[in-house]
């Protein structure tokens, strides 16, 4: 019982990383209506950053920001230069998903040949691990789901109670008929990445200093748990990213205790085609098409 015990309390943990990545790439497939394979790279560029930025300063914090700035201008500069002159062209969809995966493996190479292909550490602050009621959880490890509390309500804040978040979710339902009452949807659009490509950043910061040591696969390896945890809550919705995330982490960490940790993404797979079977449009998605 313990053992299942600390396996829901690392599932928690694990969670809070996964809905940060998935919210991130919820809020742009929401707006965008197309997934991005480079997501991954996001999380990965992050982690670099972060760990670059340790050999000027050992402040974890300073070290997130710098890993979510990098990635938020990757992103932003991605859409403006990448993604912005195939949609002016009304390309098909099939073509973006082609970009965004050659995007994908060109930032793999250049961070490969930038940082070579053996792992690298981020080093993290000594700590031990100590019970806080029934779960066994580091400093790391609270200050992880802290923050990915903090971070998921200030952006539900800022989608709610804001003239972007209003703006953005008018460009979500129909960007033509935004555009027509004078939103600003390119404008919009940048913005929206940005602030993936920042929450993405983070993630990939928080899942280096969890993991302690990673390559230019980090984010790519994490793309499949980003994808199932969105897709499970209904993709382009932020509150699903929010549950499948809890869904797919606590999923991973028990099917691991239990079974070869090596396993955790298989499992996941499994979860997400019961969830569709079930449920095709996800959690918060609609039940079916509108006729």
């Amino acid at each position: 019982m313990t053992g299942l015990l600390n396996a829901l309390g690392f599932g928690l943990i694990t969670a809070a990383i996964i809905g940060i990545s998935s919210v991130a790439l919820s809020l742009q497939y929401g707006v965008t209506n197309f997934a991005n394979f480079a997501h991954g790279e996001f999380l990965t560029i992050g982690a670099y950053s972060a760990y670059a930025a340790q050999h000027f300063t050992n402040n974890l914090l300073l070290e997130v920001l710098a890993g979510a700035t990098v990635s938020a201008l990757f992103a932003m500069l991605m859409n403006i230069v990448t993604i912005q002159p195939f949609v002016r062209r009304g390309v098909k969809l099939g073509i973006l998903l082609v970009v965004t995966a050659a995007v994908s493996q060109i930032a793999q190479g250049v961070i490969s040949f930038s940082f070579g292909l053996d792992n690298v550490v981020l080093r993290r602050p000594a700590d031990l691990s100590h019970k806080h009621g029934p779960f066994v959880w580091t400093t790391l490890d609270i200050q992880t789901g802290i923050a990915a509390v903090i971070v998921v309500a200030a952006l539900f804040g800022v989608l709610r109670m804001t003239s972007f978040g209003r703006a953005q979710r008018a460009v979500a339902d129909d960007p033509m008929l935004a555009r027509v009452t004078g939103i600003n949807t390119k404008r919009i659009v940048t913005l929206t990445w940005l602030i993936t490509g920042a929450l993405a950043g983070g993630a990939g910061v928080a899942l280096a200093a969890t993991v302690g040591s990673f390559n230019n696969q980090l984010g790519f390896n994490f793309l499949l748990v980003t994808f199932a945890a969105a897709i499970i809550g209904g993709i382009g919705k932020v509150n699903g990213a929010i549950v499948g995330a809890l869904i797919i982490g606590i999923v991973t960490e028990v099917t691991g205790y239990y079974f070869n940790a090596g396993y955790k993404q298989e499992f996941a797979l499994i979860a997400l085609v019961l969830f569709l079977f079930v449920r095709p449009r996800g959690i918060f998605g609609p039940v079916r098409e509108a006729v």
